[in-house]
């Protein structure tokens, strides 16, 4: 069974920022619950940090200067926001249904006037 790591999620988006690759990583990731040095119970964690601090990292020079905004579900956001802040990227996140029943509100208010 998976649980959510918080310092395994940290783990991996740090690993992402490194030189060596997605792939690499990816079959570091294989090799450290093969190897028994890391419980498979986080890998989940670990792997959702390095997807998601690859996306961030690859630009992250351009990204320091720039506000980027996250949309999506609440748990979604708040593993993009950890990872934002442990790599300094400044950043805001707006829930993807909130955003789409005030646009939906908008237009109905926009045709009913």
């Amino acid at each position: 069974k998976q649980e959510f790591s918080e310092t395994e999620f940290l783990h991996g988006v740090n690993a992402a920022a490194q030189e060596s690759g997605l792939m690499h990583q990816l079959f570091v990731t294989r090799a450290r619950v093969v190897g028994g040095s890391e419980s498979s119970a986080h890998t989940g964690s670990y792997l959702s940090g390095l997807l998601i601090g690859s996306e961030l990292s690859r630009d992250v020079n351009l990204n320091m200067k720039l506000t980027i905004h996250f949309i999506g579900s609440d748990a979604l956001l708040a593993r993009y926001s950890l990872a934002a802040r442990e790599l300094g990227l400044n950043h805001t996140c707006s829930n993807g249904s909130e955003l789409a029943a005030q646009g939906m509100a908008l237009l109905w208010s926009l045709n009913n006037d």
